[in-house]
């Protein structure tokens, strides 16, 4: 059971730093050459940018749908970003240490 608890502390070292990690990654969608938004791996909204043609044209009711698209495009990102990150986190735990806890 020492052994468990050793390995429990280490996995939460570890999520604390992915969490530190996570906070300062970001990735960028742009649509259209409308609208770019970023976000950070937790899923948090840091730069909207409304490009310049969306000003020359007038079109209000598309950079509308494109800031919508652009939103929901990075929080996937974002999601799958985290997917990964917490994938190689994983592969560190033998689970075969848990065997018989559940």
């Amino acid at each position: 059971m020492k052994g468990f608890n050793e390995m429990l502390k280490h996995f939460k070292s570890d999520l604390e730093t992915l969490h530190n990690q996570l906070k300062e990654k970001t990735v960028e969608v742009s649509i259209d050459e409308l609208v770019s938004v970023t976000a950070n791996g937790l899923q948090e909204i840091h730069d909207v940018k409304i490009h310049s043609k969306a000003f020359s044209e007038n079109l209000r009711e598309d950079l509308e749908k494109a800031i919508v698209k652009a939103c929901n495009e990075v929080m996937a990102e974002a999601r799958k970003m985290v997917k990964d990150k917490l994938g190689k986190l994983t592969e560190e735990i033998d689970l075969k240490n848990l065997e018989g806890l559940f």
